[in-house]
């Protein structure tokens, strides 16, 4: 028998936007004022997200202050300890002040750009105690790679992989390392922190990172325009995750937390500020009280920009504007590390080797005198 071959379908070589039969200005209007290019690259940006973007501007622009921020360690309840970066080079600083292997990383607002491949990876050896790994494609360039082993492998494309193991690695026991990140958290770091995750040796808490791993440049002709370059990518497939078991880019997705929050941005920005005022972290585990006298609820008042010592403050954030809320993300990172420790799913916090100091001398006690016996009267 005959076999019945399909027509092709009609296929249209140049689109006329200008056709008013095919385009008519009542159903279009404004149409003829974009050109071709124009409509085409905002036909690829809807098609490819984060990879042809128009005016990348920064994912979250921070207050800083006239000083450099330093990297904060501090201890919170449950033998946990608190650590927040700000730079990839915070590492050096935080390794002689750990103690404690369960650990809360703030990486919330953390931005790095893309030639710092090479130093986040130095970061969370040193936090983490583990090299991440990763894959680059196209021009991405790694910046320092002195501390990573690279191996090319066959492209059509330059490729570099960098891993500390062939092989993704099962975790025995659940991570004692939990590390917050939010849509602010860019950078190579992304792709990095993912694959920590994936092999289980940290657990990631809060909402999908910016996705923003990819190396940009300017398209010429077409100010304000760019597209990708190259990227950095998962060094292995998400096998635990069906959904994109064969996914090995994160660009415009980012980072997938294990344990999900869902926080108001706003409102996690102030939270998350409040140590930048002076506040201890184990103070945003837990609701402040206020007064409306604009007080701590103790009685005492306070002005907007100064201590209760009338020094004023870095920031001239009132307490007012916080409304005293918890840190969604630290609390609920908190609860669950308190909570494998009690169901022992989790090795309790472990101090690690720390010089220990001399003993104080005791100061001797001085002897109470002898009490008399009353004379009794004759």
């Amino acid at each position: 028998p005959p076999v019945l071959v399909p027509a092709p379908a009609p296929c249209i070589r140049s689109l006329d936007t200008s056709d008013r039969a095919l385009f008519p200005p009542e159903l279009y209007p404004g149409l003829e004022r974009y050109p071709h290019d124009e409509l085409l690259l905002q036909g690829l940006a809807a098609k490819y997200p984060g990879r042809v973007v128009y005016d990348a501007t920064p994912v979250c622009a921070l207050p800083l202050g006239p000083a450099p921020r330093k990297p904060l360690s501090d201890a919170i309840p449950g033998g946990i300890q608190y650590i927040r970066c700000y730079a990839n080079g915070d590492g050096d600083v935080l390794v002689p002040a750990l103690t404690s292997d369960s650990r809360i990383i703030d990486l919330r607002y953390f931005s790095t750009g893309t030639a710092s491949a090479s130093a986040c990876v130095r970061l969370c050896k040193k936090l983490v105690g583990v090299a991440p790994g990763f894959n680059t494609q196209g021009k991405y360039p790694l910046g320092d790679a002195e501390e990573t082993a690279r191996e090319r492998a066959p492209s059509p494309t330059p490729k570099i992989t960098v891993r500390s193991d062939t092989q993704p690695v099962a975790a025995a026991t659940i991570p004692s390392v939990f590390v917050l990140v939010n849509h602010a958290t860019s950078g190579p770091i992304e792709a990095m922190l993912d694959d920590l995750q994936e092999r289980g040796k940290v657990i990631l808490v809060g909402t999908s990172t910016a996705g923003r791993t990819a190396a940009l440049e300017d398209l010429k002709g077409h100010p304000g325009w760019r597209v990708i370059v190259g990227e950095i990518q998962l060094a292995h497939p998400r096998a635990k995750r069906p959904n994109r078991s064969a996914e090995l880019s994160i660009v415009g997705t980012g980072a997938q937390p294990q344990v999900f929050v869902q926080a108001d941005p706003q409102t996690e920005l102030l939270a998350w500020q409040r140590v930048e005022s002076g506040e201890t972290p184990d103070t945003l585990l837990r609701v402040t009280p206020f007064s409306s006298n604009g007080g701590d609820g103790n009685g005492k008042t306070s002005q907007p920009g100064k201590s209760s010592n009338g020094t004023v403050t870095k920031t001239a954030v009132s307490h007012a504007s916080h409304s005293g809320a918890p840190d969604a993300s630290l609390r609920r990172a908190h609860d669950i590390l308190v909570a494998l420790q009690i169901m022992g799913e989790i090795e309790s916090p472990t101090l690690l080797a720390q010089p220990t100091p001399a003993p104080a001398a005791t100061p001797a006690q001085p002897i109470p005198p002898a009490q008399s016996k009353p004379v009794l009267a004759p």
